[in-house]
């Protein structure tokens, strides 16, 4: 023992009289999808950019000649919808980091509600623990899912396995959602959304958990203080509805075990995306639900999940997931401006006079055409996850608003027709560079992945 401690007083001086020195080694650098990358963010900044300038083109044309106070909304609508929240996003994805913050995201990267809720055990336990205590796993958002909501609403019937609105944790939406209404109605409801974490992820205090979870109790109905669309406004105090989730699950299932975690050095007080005002402790419910599905199994509880819309029937086109809102809009928005552009071209064929006028006109709307129909294509080979195409189709939409661009600038007047078909240009140009779409159709690598 005492040759033991004269090593390491020998040991110790050594260290002390020795310069330190400091052991580098180099990393191999990880190949990423720096092209998609790359092209992406081009094309969005020059998006903003285009729109941007097109604000300004028609704010000085409504300012020097007088145009009526209809150009003046379109200006408001743009800035206010388009063109800085685009620029918001743009700066989000910058000081925003990508790593666990407790928060989900929205779809336009906005933060959003806390997670509040870990989870210890499989898939199958948390769907059985989950069900036990009366939960219903929300519906994917599909065309059957859709028609259920319009048809539930109209005929008065519930649904209690609406779909709910997809929030973001590590770069993906919610593996998985559930929810409970109180008392059937549909506006106040308990809900939580669930995501499988990686092989090994551990919480800041070092502790082992499967799936992380974000639960909140909707109040009620309101607008969300970016886009005014209606949406459900959540409860404030999301601690109630965390306690309220863990104490129901062990509750229902004697063998449930769970621990208070803290994850966060202070309480915090925010907004969530939609401006809804959020306060929490900083702590996080650990719960342990393995074995839950076996214990179920052997109490004989019926797992299984009815059909709340089966006044729908099912085929291959009605189950299939929808893609984002926004998604859906470009689609939308080309299909309307085809048959708009042929619309016009019948009507000029059938008048035309033979002159050299009409048939230049004739050609620029066929031109447009043929350019809508590819952008169409495209479109549906984006649906289809071709990352390429979506790019093209970010490029074609961007030539396009910057000749709708040069056209609003050199035009001597302006009708109501020629602003808001520029108008629609530059929106579906805004709208393919959205954050949603880009996880849609493919997964990008940002700052802090491996």
């Amino acid at each position: 023992m005492p040759s033991f401690l004269f090593a390491m007083f020998v040991y110790s001086l050594l260290n002390r009289l020795m310069k330190p020195t400091y052991q580098y080694t180099k990393k191999e650098k990880v190949k990423k999808a720096t092209i998609y990358i790359l092209l992406d963010k081009v094309l969005t900044v020059l998006g903003v950019l285009v729109t941007f300038l097109f604000v300004l083109v028609l704010l000085g044309k409504a300012v020097v000649h007088h145009i009526s106070y209809w150009s003046f909304v379109v200006i408001w609508v743009f800035l206010t919808y388009l063109v800085l929240p685009r620029i918001h996003q743009l700066f989000t994805s910058i000081y925003i980091p990508t790593y666990f913050l407790l928060r989900t995201k929205t779809g336009d990267g906005l933060l959003g509600d806390p997670v509040n809720m870990g989870f210890l055990g499989s898939e199958k336990d948390i769907h059985a623990c989950m069900r036990r205590a009366g939960f219903v796993m929300a519906d994917p958002i599909t065309f059957k899912s859709s028609l259920g909501i319009v048809i539930s609403s109209l005929l008065g019937k519930k649904y209690p396995a609406a779909p709910v609105s997809s929030l973001y944790l590590f770069e993906r939406k919610q593996d998985f959602a559930y929810q409970q209404e109180v008392e059937g109605s549909s506006v106040q409801r308990h809900h939580i959304r669930f995501y499988k974490v990686d092989e090994g992820w551990k919480l800041i205090n070092g502790q082992k958990v499967d799936y992380l979870a974000a639960g909140t109790f909707d109040c009620g109905i309101g607008m969300t203080n970016a886009t005014l669309q209606v949406t459900h406004k959540i409860d404030e105090f999301v601690d109630c509805e965390r306690e309220y989730i863990k104490e129901s699950l062990c509750y229902y299932d004697k063998g449930v075990r769970s621990e208070m975690v803290r994850v966060l050095p202070t309480p915090i007080k925010d907004v969530n995306g939609g401006g809804d005002a959020i306060s929490t402790d900083g702590n996080l419910a650990l719960v342990d639900v393995r074995g839950a599905y076996e214990r179920a199994m052997r109490d004989g509880v019926d797992l299984e999940q009815i059909d709340t819309i089966d006044f729908i029937k099912d085929n291959d086109v009605l189950v299939k997931e929808l893609p984002p809102k926004s998604f859906m809009v470009i689609g939308l928005g080309i299909f309307i401006k085809m048959i708009v552009l042929s619309v016009l071209f019948v009507m000029l064929w059938m008048n035309m006079q033979g002159s050299e006028d009409e048939l230049i006109v004739l050609g620029f709307i066929g031109v447009e055409f043929v350019s809508n129909l590819i952008g169409f294509v495209l479109y549906r080979l984006s649906y289809r996850k071709h990352k390429w195409a979506r790019l093209v189709l970010m490029g074609l939409l961007l030539v396009g608003a910057v000749l709708k661009l040069v056209e609003v600038y050199l035009a001597s007047s302006l009708t109501m027709l020629e602003v808001f078909d520029a108008s629609i240009s530059m929106a579906l140009m805004l709208v393919a560079s959205s954050y949603d779409i880009r996880q849609f159709v493919y997964q990008v690598i940002k700052r802090g992945d491996k």
